[in-house]
């Protein structure tokens, strides 16, 4: 990245980089953003693959249930606060839910 382009001979002789130098070092940021973008599409691909849609149905709702509470408390959904999650699920908690129902809430959140 930077570290390149203050390697090149135009930074070295003139202790600042040439507009080519610069072009070259954006054209590699650039290349590596496209990058990271075909690699967040592949994880979604995945994610999404990785779960039966009635499971990614299921978060949707409880990560709805989490969202609609914290509006409704005046809490800051995401990112979840530990402070946030304590006291969604202590209320989540007295309503009788079953842990594995309250599981399934914190991984969807």
């Amino acid at each position: 990245g930077c570290d390149e382009a203050k390697d090149s001979p135009a930074f070295r002789r003139r202790g600042t980089p040439r507009a080519a130098d610069a072009v070259q070092v954006a054209e590699k940021v650039s290349s590596v953003s496209k990058y990271a973008l075909e690699l967040r599409a592949a994880a979604g691909r995945f994610s999404a693959a990785a779960r039966a849609p009635s499971t990614r149905r299921a978060y949707a709702t409880d990560l709805l249930t989490y969202v609609t509470w914290c509006a409704a408390h005046g809490f800051v959904p995401l990112p979840a606060a530990p402070g946030t999650l304590a006291l969604y699920f202590a209320a989540r908690a007295e309503t009788g839910l079953s842990p594995s129902k309250l599981q399934r809430e914190l991984a969807a959140i």
